[in-house]
């Protein structure tokens, strides 16, 4: 939970900082830098805790200093330490084995250890939220290795047993709505390319994309944009990378998916700008939908925070009373003790004139004033 409310208000000072700076400011990728920083300790703490049969992580090596190979990124991402395998124990699916190794070809030394997962799909829907061209390159490569990893968790679901089972579906509908929006339009040309290779090197293309896309729709949507990432002339793609995409279409047809008709290029990239105008509505429902739990994680401490202040205030308002009454006596002490000391005073001065005037008893002519 604390967890939750930390990047919930995160959240809450990203949109924030979107509203008053804009989407590109420096403060909003910092914030989602934060949030990036928080999920990975998380990914990291879940891999430690649910170990499986496998690979080991090299010692020392943290998912906060993790980002893909050069190779298929931009050069912000350059100097950066990557994993790699201990092949140590190959008693898990071989299926399982090809879609990590496949999808980890295409980044280049960055690989993936196949001995933990995370069994939360949670984590996924803060790196997804917002808008890609203010993405940061530690949040999109924190992205691609999420997926990395739920690739990987889907390969142990057949087992039918640990924390990866009971979380079976929400993982699969995770790991599918990752897929489809790292390969989507929003994402940049090597982004998208990293996936389609991946997919196209995987013999298992099939049992995966049928295990993570349950609907008609998410296929719709696989294949859509796979067909506008080859045809669409803005995307600038080298003979090997446009043979590929033109694989996987072959792929996806020959699976019996629906593919668009080459012959009207227009109406294709009308469906893919509504498929893309679908995941916005999705993402603006997300919105909604978290706004209330962000408000509660922010003002949740409100109320607390109204009875402290009128406690406070109360309090210093009866120690303020309390102060001027003790005031107000020791005043009128030390006004009565000098009136009194006053008043003591000029009767002993009466007193004095009275028995030492000229005509009186104790008259003393060489001590009385002339």
């Amino acid at each position: 939970q604390i967890i939750n409310d930390m990047l919930l208000q995160l959240s809450y000072v990203e949109r924030h900082e979107r509203l008053t700076c804009g989407h590109d400011a420096r403060c909003v990728l910092v914030s989602r830098d934060a949030q990036c920083k928080v999920l990975e300790s998380i990914l990291d703490l879940l891999l430690d805790k649910i170990p499986m049969a496998g690979f080991k992580m090299r010692p020392n090596t943290s998912f906060l200093r993790t980002v893909l190979s050069p190779s298929y990124e931009e050069p912000q991402t350059n100097g950066v330490d990557s994993l790699y395998l201990s092949h140590k124990d190959q008693s898990f699916s071989s299926s399982n084995s090809n879609s990590v190794s496949s999808f980890n070809s295409s980044q280049g030394s960055r690989k993936l250890p196949a001995s933990k997962e995370v069994p939360r799909g949670e984590v996924i829907d803060h790196p997804v939220d917002g808008k890609c061209p203010a993405m940061s390159p530690q949040e999109v490569n924190f992205t691609r290795w999420l997926l990395s990893t739920l690739l990987h968790s889907v390969g142990f679901i057949s087992e039918k047993k640990g924390p990866v089972w009971a979380v079976r579906d929400a993982l699969r509908m995770q790991c599918g709505q990752l897929l489809l929006w790292l390969v989507s339009p929003l994402q940049s040309v090597r982004c998208r390319m990293l996936v389609v290779h991946a997919l196209g090197n995987e013999p298992r293309t099939r049992d995966l994309l049928s295990s993570i896309l349950r609907s008609s729709v998410q296929l719709e949507q696989m294949s859509m944009f796979v067909w506008e990432l080859s045809h669409n002339p803005d995307n600038t793609l080298t003979g090997s990378e446009l043979r590929t995409c033109l694989d996987l279409q072959e792929q996806l047809h020959g699976w019996g998916l629906s593919t668009p008709d080459n012959s009207s290029p227009d109406l294709c990239h009308q469906e893919v700008r509504f498929l893309l105008g679908e995941m916005e509505k999705h993402r603006t429902l997300w919105h909604k939908h978290t706004d209330a739990a962000m408000h509660r994680s922010v003002y949740k401490l409100e109320v607390l925070m109204k009875t402290v202040a009128e406690c406070a205030m109360s309090i210093t308002r009866t120690v303020v009373e309390a102060q001027n009454s003790e005031r107000k006596v020791f005043m009128e002490h030390i006004k009565a003790t000098y009136s009194e000391n006053v008043h003591i005073r000029v009767k002993w001065q009466k007193i004095i004139q009275q028995l030492t005037h000229e005509r009186a008893v104790w008259f003393f002519p060489e001590s009385y004033p002339r």
